[in-house]
C-alpha cells in the first residue's frame, strides 16, 4: 500500500539510495549515533586540553595530577561555556532528529526486505543495479504500475508517474539537482570565472 501510494517519487527514490548507500538500518543508526559521540568526544578532550592542564608544571612533572587544574569546569571563561551551550543544543537536536527518522529508516527497511527481498544481511554486498532490477520486477507486479497494461487501462488509471519509472529514470529523478547544476555551468548561464591578474578570466569550477 505504502509503494503503491507514493506522493512523491522523487524524494522516495532519495531515501531509498541514501539507504542503500548507508548499508542498512543498523549500520545507518551506528553511523549517526557515533558521530554524535564523537562530536562529544571532541568537546569534553577540547575543553579538558584547554583548561584543565597547567602547561607550565609540564616540563617537570611526571603524572597527570600535578598538572591538572582542580575544578577547571567551574571556571570556564564566557565565551566558552556559551560554545558548549551551542554544542549541547546541537547535541540534543541532533539526537531527537535521529529518533524521528528512525521510523522513516524501519520503513525503507521493511522495503528492502519484503517487497525487494533483499535483507539487511545482504544489502551491504548487493549492487545497486541489482536493486534497480527488484524495483522494476516489483513495478511490473504492481496492477496500477504494470509496463504491459492496455492503453484503456492506463487512462482509467491516470498514468501514474510509476509507469514511466525505469532504470534510466531512476538515475534522473537521482541526479535532479546535479543534471541541473551542470546544465546551468554549460549554458553559462551560472558564471563560475575568476579574474586572475595578468592572466585574465579563467573558470574555477
Amino acid at each position: 500500500w505504502r509503494w503503491a501510494n507514493v506522493d512523491n517519487l522523487d524524494g522516495f527514490l532519495t531515501d531509498l539510495y541514501n539507504y542503500y548507500a548507508g548499508h542498512g538500518f543498523w549500520s545507518m543508526l551506528l553511523y549517526n549515533l557515533l558521530l554524535l559521540f564523537s562530536l562529544v568526544f571532541l568537546t569534553g578532550f577540547s575543553t579538558f586540553m584547554l583548561f584543565c592542564i597547567d602547561y607550565s608544571k609540564l616540563s617537570h612533572s611526571t603524572k597527570l595530577e600535578e598538572v591538572r587544574v582542580p575544578k577547571c569546569t567551574q571556571r570556564l571563561p564566557g565565551y566558552w561555556n556559551f560554545l558548549l551551550f551551542i554544542l549541547v543544543t546541537t547535541f540534543i537536536l541532533n539526537f531527537i532528529g535521529i529518533i524521528r527518522r528512525i521510523p522513516a529508516m524501519w520503513e525503507l527497511r521493511n522495503f528492502y526486505h519484503y517487497l525487494l527481498d533483499i535483507p539487511e544481511s545482504d544489502i551491504q554486498t548487493t549492487s545497486w543495479q541489482y536493486v534497480v532490477s527488484r524495483l522494476m520486477a516489483l513495478r511490473d507486479s504492481n496492477a496500477t504500475t504494470a509496463q504491459d497494461l492496455s492503453p484503456e487501462n492506463r487512462r482509467f488509471l491516470n498514468g501514474q508517474s510509476k509507469q514511466r519509472m525505469d532504470a534510466h529514470d531512476i538515475a534522473n529523478r537521482l541526479m535532479r539537482r546535479e543534471n541541473y547544476y551542470i546544465a546551468m555551468i554549460n549554458k553559462d548561464i551560472l558564471d563560475c570565472g575568476i579574474y586572475l591578474p595578468f592572466i585574465g578570466k579563467r573558470q574555477f569550477f
